[in-house]
This record gives structure tokens, sequence and C-alpha cells, in this order.
């Protein structure tokens, strides 16, 4: 299945594929997708190194390619949050525009009504649930670590069961808002409503919470989605933060991929010793036998109270004075 949406992207794709790699290109050609003038004398007026990449063939994709980008959503004071693109290559159109890199962490969903929640926290989980939930961890860390050679730590093998499916106290994500939109319109539903939604590492780091930002470098297929997990002393805490939002309908069939970006199958294809790991794990389910050093609290979660948001807010404006006091100091 295609769409307008997808071949307009396809378009931007072709010129991209030729272009420079460099920051300062990109942007270029960025800004020049996104102008309402003809290419040809606009580059008149620039020195003629600064717009090498401008090919006469360049300049023409680039002209039929403005009216499509121009057209993508209602231009002004654009609010995502309140948007619901056509579809995934719509939103990639809007996401291309806004530039959402940068330090930030994002998850995809394929349906927005899906809880930011951990796993083993999930549909009102009893604490006997969550108990055995973490014995089954403790069982795959202690698996996993007799055998794969590489040295991870506890947590960091807890994250590795995380990223292979097995329920867990942490929420994974990626610093690529392209991958997050793969994984948001991968195996969509006709006319269900996609999201990705972007988690401010700065905002959390200010605030007194206790998130933590968990990396696993050397298991390549988390490498290639820029994973990330997070943890936080109560579960609530992502689903209840009110951040960016991209929403798109999703249409069957219609997965965001891109070569540019490195989206696409090739993300849960790349050559991986750990899934024969996981696989045989599943097939024997080993209890475990030393249990973890650092599990989660093995308790059911009280919501949040009016006291908990108060304290919060308290913690986010004492961190914003004590920066304020540093950047005065250092003037």
């Amino acid at each position: 299945m295609t769409s307008q949406w997808q071949d307009a992207f396809r378009r931007y794709e072709l010129i991209a594929g030729v272009w420079p790699v460099d920051a300062d290109s990109r942007k270029l050609l960025r800004d020049a997708v996104f102008a309402s003038v003809p290419m040809a004398p606009f580059l008149e007026r620039l020195k003629p190194q600064a717009h090498a990449p401008f090919t006469r063939k360049a300049c023409r994709q680039i002209d039929a390619l403005q009216p499509l980008f121009a057209n993508a959503w209602r231009r002004g004071n654009v609010r995502p949050d309140l948007e619901i693109f056509e579809d995934v290559y719509h939103a990639a159109i809007y996401l291309l525009w806004s530039d959402w890199t940068g330090m930030h962490w994002f998850r995809g969903q394929r349906r927005q009504q899906w809880p930011t929640t951990p796993a083993i926290y999930r549909d009102e989980a009893s604490d006997d649930k969550i108990a055995a939930a973490v014995a089954n961890v403790a069982s795959f860390c202690e698996y996993l670590e007799r055998q794969y050679p590489a040295p991870l730590s506890e947590v960091q093998c807890v994250a590795v069961a995380q990223h292979y499916h097995v329920p867990t106290w942490l929420l994974d994500a990626t610093r690529s808002p392209w991958i997050a939109l793969y994984f948001a319109s991968l195996d969509g539903e006709e006319n269900d409503v996609g999201v990705v939604r972007q988690i401010d590492p700065h905002y959390w780091r200010g605030l007194d919470t206790g998130v933590v930002e968990i990396s696993v470098p050397g298991v390549r297929r988390i490498e290639k989605q820029e994973g990330v997990f997070l943890v936080a002393p109560h579960p609530d805490l992502f689903d209840q933060y009110v951040g960016l939002e991209l929403r798109f309908r999703q249409r069957s069939g219609l997965a965001f991929e891109s070569h540019v970006f490195q989206t696409g199958a090739d993300l849960l294809r790349a050559h991986d010793p750990i899934t024969a790991v996981v696989d045989a794990w599943r097939q024997e389910q080993p209890a475990s036998v030393r249990g973890l050093s650092e599990p989660p609290p093995l308790t059911s979660f009280s919501p949040l109270t009016g006291e908990d948001y108060f304290n919060l807010a308290v913690s986010r404006h004492a961190a914003r004075r004590d920066l304020s006091a540093a950047e005065e100091a250092a003037l």
C-alpha cells in the first residue's frame, strides 16, 4: 500500500541520496524543500561553493517537491499533539520539518491508547504476578550470564530481557525519532492511531524522580535501534508525563521505511548471537538460583497523589533555581 505522502517522501529521499551527508548540507536541503521560492533564482544569490550540491536536476526536483511539502499540514503554530496526520509518511514529513533530533528519548507505539507503563505493572498486576515476573527475569539474567560471554551488569541483563520481550520493570525507548516512527507503524491496523512520544531527559533530570537511563553497548540489535532503557521508582511516572506527541492514522501494511534514516526490517534482522540464547532460554525456562541483587519493589503501586505531584513540582523549581544561580555565578 502506498500513499501520496509516501510518494512525496520517496522523492525527497531520491534527492537526499545524492546529497552530502554533513549536517550543514542536510539542513540546507531541508530548508530548500520547505521553501516557497524557485531554487534557481535563489541560488544565483549564493556563493558558488555554498550551493555545490544544487545541480540543475536537483533544483527541478526540489521545485516539484515544494508544493507537496508546503501542503502537508496547516502552517503557523503547528501543534503536533493536536494533529492526527493522515498516515505515517505524512507524520514523517512533519518530523523532517520540525527536526526532533537532539538529546531526547523517543518511544513509538502502534496504538495511542496503550499505556506508557512497564510491562509487569500493566493490567492491574497483583503482587504475586509481579513477583513471578521478577523471578522470570532473574532466571533470564542468570542464563544469559552463563551462555553469553560479554561482560554485562545485572541491570544491563534486565535491559536485554526487556528488548527481547521478556516482561520487566523497564521502559524501552530509542534516541532516534525515525526509529520510533518505524516501530510505531510496524504491523499497524487500519485506522488505529499510532504515536511517537518524545521524552525529554533534561526535564527528568531536573526532577527528584530517580529516573535512570540504561545503555547496553555491544549488543548489535540494540545498538542498531539506538536503544535505551528507562527505569522509574513509580510505574505511572512516564504515562502521566505530558510531552510532545506525534500521532498518525495507521494504514494496513504501511510502515515507515527509509534508507536515508536507516529504518526498516534490518533493524530486526541484525545478526545478533543473543537471539539464539533467548530462544534456548524460552525452551528451558530454568528456575533462578540466586535471584536478583537489586529487584524492583515487589508490590503493586497506588496511584500518584496530589502530594506526590506537588513534591515533583517543588523539586523542579529547586532545580531551575540552582541552575539559574550557577549561570549567574559563571558570568
